[in-house]
C-alpha cells in the first residue's frame, strides 16, 4: 500500500477514513481506520446507496481545466524525437477511436495524459493496482468483444514479457490487437537533465499481434514436428 500513499505517517492527517472489507484481518491493516467496516461489497452498497447526493463537479472541472490551460502537457523536450509522450499521440491521430489498454509504468501514466479518447469505454487500466501483463489480455479480450473497432495495447518492455504467451492465444482466436512497446532509459542509473526517465517507442517495437504470433506459432510447430521425428 506504500506505493500508493508514499509516506504512511503523513497520509491523509485530516480525512476520516472509511475501510469497507469482507476480511477483517485487512482492517487497519496499514493505514488507521476510524470507521471500520467488515461487510459484503452488495450489501454494503445496498444500504449506503439511499445516503448519497448527486455531486457538483462544475467547480471542480473549471479548476482542472484551468490547469491544463496554464500548465498544458506538450514541451519541446517531451515532444523532440521519438519519445513516448510523442508516440502516444501519434497513435491517438492515427486511431482515434481505438480501445486503449495499457500494462504499468510510465506507459500507463502518460497514455493517461497524452492519448485523446474521444468516447467512453475505450481505456482499459488496472489503474493503481499496478497489476503488470494486465494490458495485452485486456487488448485481447476488448477486441473479442468489439470486433469492429482497433484495439492497441501500449505497453513496456517489462509488462509486456508477464503475459507475452497470450500471443498463442490471439493467434488462435485470430484477434487483431496491435501492441506498441516502449522502452525505458535511465530507469535505474543518474537522472536525467529534467529529473525524469526516458523513454522511448522503438521502431521495431510496434506490431501486430497476429503477423509475429502467427511466426511464433509457425516456429513451435516446427520444433515439434522435429521432435516427434526425432522420438
Amino acid at each position: 500500500m506504500t506505493g500508493q500513499t508514499g509516506d504512511l505517517s503523513k497520509f491523509a492527517p485530516h480525512a476520516t477514513v472509511v475501510q469497507i472489507d469482507i476480511d477483517p484481518a485487512s482492517i487497519s491493516r496499514n493505514v488507521p481506520v476510524a470507521i471500520p467496516i467488515v461487510e459484503t461489497r452488495r450489501r454494503c452498497s445496498r444500504n449506503l446507496l439511499p445516503h448519497l447526493r448527486k455531486p457538483d463537479h462544475a467547480a471542480w472541472v473549471a479548476e482542472t481545466d484551468e490547469w491544463k490551460r496554464t500548465h498544458p502537457l506538450e514541451s519541446s523536450r517531451e515532444m523532440a524525437g521519438c519519445r513516448l509522450q510523442r508516440s502516444i499521440r501519434s497513435i491517438a491521430a492515427a486511431f482515434p477511436d481505438a480501445i486503449i489498454s495499457t500494462e504499468v509504468g510510465q506507459n500507463q501514466m502518460w497514455t493517461a495524459q497524452y492519448f485523446t479518447f474521444r468516447q467512453s469505454r475505450s481505456f482499459l487500466t488496472s489503474g493503481g493496482l499496478g497489476t503488470m501483463g494486465y494490458g495485452f489480455p485486456a487488448a485481447i479480450g476488448a477486441q473479442l468483444g468489439n470486433p469492429g473497432r482497433r484495439v492497441i495495447d501500449i505497453a513496456g518492455d517489462g509488462s509486456i514479457q508477464m503475459n507475452i504467451q497470450e500471443l498463442a492465444t490471439a493467434v488462435s482466436e485470430g484477434v487483431p490487437v496491435i501492441v506498441a512497446i516502449s522502452t525505458t532509459l535511465s530507469w535505474h542509473g543518474p537522472p536525467m537533465a529534467g529529473g525524469l526517465p526516458e523513454s522511448t517507442l522503438t521502431p521495431a517495437c510496434a506490431w501486430s499481434a497476429t503477423r509475429d504470433a502467427r511466426l511464433t506459432a509457425l516456429s513451435h510447430r516446427k520444433t515439434a514436428r522435429r521432435t516427434r521425428r526425432i522420438s
